[in-house]
């Protein structure tokens, strides 16, 4: 018994392991591709497997016909244009019977079923499987196979952002770029632009040299507030009698004699603390008039804030290899230097609001004949640079994607480059000299089920007879 239990064991092992290989396993994936940034995208093409010879391509963002299945060679790319961020790539494949579904939302399809199968091969990178039938078929989705591939593009100068109180350009990868705009004075970047704010006249006293002067809230100076005789610290006007009184009569806080206002006409002095002290000197007796801490014999001169006005040439800074002027409002207006000299040897570039004129003769940007690098190159010979052996790499033939850049072709790897014509009668001759399954094979692909279970059965129908013949 234990030698017949050892040998329907060696049966049914085979059988296990053969449902498992023949089994077949669907792979759950993203059904659709939505760009995270602005990109190019390739499409390559894969396989057909489809027994009619199917339409396919693109309908958005963008609309492109790639071909028909028979008559595209496997690893035909197809370059599309550059596609907005956020933008979903939809692919179809129309069949014979002139019916036409999508990848995507299955409300896309007339039947409301999946047509389209979408797996992750990496970074950046799909594989897209499309069914051809009507309310899914056998769901293989090998119809049409491709692969899609994207590359980030970043756009310069895509938008303006503030950085600290000036107006910078970001391209469209959010990468900072140079300065658009240094907002003035009288100016506060936000939301992205220069806007003018209101400065307020006579706003603090601030010294500047040696004496004292007003400035507006933008921090620009105006006129002198008071003349300084010993000079200015502190933002205020300093004089001998400070230490001495300080030290003799307790002003440990307050500064004595710190700055001179005008009270009814004539000139006092004020403390640090804003207290009113002895009178500095009398206007009246002198025919004078008090303004701004001093005597003066000029009245009622009001001193107006000025408007700032329109200059076409505020600043420079580069643009588009050049030099150009930029007005107040921070828009070009015109051109200052030309970086271009006029020799092909050069590398004509503007950095840092200069132009940079490289001289290069390694043959990269002129002719070693021409003019320029004759006038311009020193005669230096050239030393010859011995070729570079190319850094192999691991083959990629048997990947069922002809790749001539890596230098497969028909004769190097026959699997992955095979030579089509497009001839549909030859192409369909070539289809049915394709080696059909054994009938074996086919059968056991359709019932292995049932004959699993039916050598299960028996092999327990022998257990159980051989037990009862051995009590028999």
């Amino acid at each position: 018994m234990n030698k017949s239990f050892i040998v329907n064991s060696l049966i049914l092992v085979p059988v296990i392991l053969l449902s498992v290989i023949i089994t077949p396993t669907l792979v759950q994936a993203s059904q659709n591709i939505v760009l995270p940034q602005a990109s190019t995208v390739v499409v390559t093409f894969i396989s057909s497997e489809a027994g009619d010879n199917n339409l396919f391509g693109i309908s958005s963002p963008v609309s492109q016909v790639f071909g028909y299945g028979r008559n595209v060679s496997r690893g035909t790319n197809y370059n599309l244009v550059t596609i907005a961020s956020g933008s979903e790539l939809v692919f179809y494949i129309t069949n014979g019977k002139n019916e036409t579904f999508y990848s995507g939302a299955t409300s896309g399809n007339s039947d409301g079923v999946d047509h389209a199968r979408i797996t992750s091969l990496g970074t950046n990178q799909w594989q897209v499987g499309l069914e051809d039938t009507y309310g899914g078929g056998d769901k293989d989705y090998n119809d049409i196979v491709i692969k899609v591939t994207i590359s980030a593009t970043c756009t310069a100068r895509f938008s303006q952002k503030c950085v600290g109180n000036s107006l910078y350009w970001f391209d469209s990868c959010d990468v900072q770029g140079e300065l658009s705009q240094q907002c003035a004075t009288n100016q506060t970047c936000q939301n992205a632009q220069c806007t003018s704010v209101a400065c307020t006249y006579h706003y603090q006293q601030r010294c500047s040299g040696n004496d004292l002067y007003w400035y507006d809230s933008c921090g620009n100076r105006q006129g002198v507030a008071q003349y300084c005789q010993n000079g200015c610290y502190n933002d205020s006007c300093q004089n001998y009698y400070n230490y001495n009184y300080n030290y003799n009569y307790g002003y440990n806080s307050c500064t004595y004699h710190a700055y001179k206002l005008c009270v009814g006409g004539n000139v006092y002095w004020f403390s640090g603390c804003n207290q009113q002290q002895d009178l500095a000197q009398s206007c009246s007796v002198y025919g004078q008039a008090c303004q701004y801490g001093q005597c003066t014999n000029y009245t009622n001169v009001i001193i107006q804030p000025i408007q700032p006005t329109y200059n076409p040439y505020h600043s420079k800074a580069c643009y588009n290899g050049s030099i150009y002027w930029y007005d107040s409002l921070g828009a070009v207006s015109g051109l200052y230097q030309n970086c271009n000299d006029n020799n092909s040897c050069t590398q004509d570039t503007c950095s840092t609001n200069a132009c940079q004129n490289t001289l290069k003769c390694d043959g990269s940007t002129c002719v070693t004949t021409s003019t320029d690098y004759t006038s311009r190159c020193p005669a230096v010979p050239i030393t010859p640079t011995a070729p570079t052996t190319p850094t192999p790499t691991e083959n990629p033939c048997g990947n069922n994607v002809c790749e001539p850049d890596l230098g497969e072709t028909s004769t190097t790897c026959s699997n992955d480059c095979i030579t089509t014509t497009p001839d549909q009668n030859q192409a369909a001759a070539a289809i049915s000299e394709t080696p059909a399954k054994s009938g074996i094979i086919e059968f056991l692909e359709k019932y292995y089920v049932w004959i699993l279970g039916i050598i299960v059965l028996i092999f327990f129908f022998i257990l159980v007879f051989k037990r009862f013949s051995s009590d028999v």
